[in-house]
């Protein structure tokens, strides 16, 4: 990661982790044939696994000043997950939160 430029840094970070999380949650129903797995086990490994990723960059390069320019995008994402009425959702927004604000304080 430290030697991605920093102008490709908006783009990695939109084109990956914000495309996942931000697509419809889920088609009308419980399950889907084509994915095979009910809704909840696809947000608990999907949405969990991108918002995951996401934190996880944002923390480990916020020395980068493009990085750290996502905090506020993040914060909103969090939000607009956290609202969903789903379980999942609100727990891996309230989970990845936590660690966003435990990493970036140093605690």
């Amino acid at each position: 990661g430290n030697h991605i430029s920093e102008a490709t840094w908006p783009t990695a970070i939109r084109t990956v982790c914000f495309e996942i999380i931000t697509q419809p949650l889920w088609p009308s129903g419980d399950s889907t044939p084509k994915l095979g797995i009910s809704k909840v086990e696809w947000l608990g490994t999907t949405i969990d696994n991108a918002f995951g990723l996401l934190v996880d960059v944002v923390v480990h390069f916020f020395n980068i000043p493009s990085v750290a320019n996502f905090l506020p995008d993040v914060l909103t994402l969090i939000t607009k997950v956290a609202k969903e009425d789903q379980r999942e959702c609100i727990r891996t927004a309230i989970g990845n939160f936590r660690k966003l604000v435990t990493s970036l304080s140093g605690t």
